[in-house]
């Protein structure tokens, strides 16, 4: 019984830890401009905010495309932030946020 309650406390520290790890890695990196055409890990993530925020129902795909532009200007209006569809340091900052 001992053991058995040692293996699920580790599993809960495992599974908690996983969770401040997942968290830290959700921020859009701000030093990237992310537009049409940009790809790759930071794109990602800004669709999982995007989704998250916004209800998008974006693939995760990590290619910035033209679903991920409109839903980027819709998050831009919501927040008063120059709505043109590009991810620059306000727009990234505020999804951060």
């Amino acid at each position: 019984m001992i053991n058995l309650k040692k293996v699920l406390i580790v599993l809960i520290l495992f599974f908690v830890g996983s969770e401040f790890v997942f968290a830290e890695e959700m921020d859009v990196d701000c030093s990237d401009t992310l537009r049409k055409g940009s790809t790759g890990d930071s794109v990602e993530i800004l669709q999982k905010k995007l989704n998250e925020y916004m209800d998008c129902s974006l693939d995760v795909d990590g290619v910035f495309g033209n679903k991920t532009y409109a839903c980027v200007v819709k998050f831009q209006d919501r927040y008063n932030l120059n709505p043109d569809g590009i991810v620059g340091k306000k727009t990234c900052k505020k999804l951060n946020s």
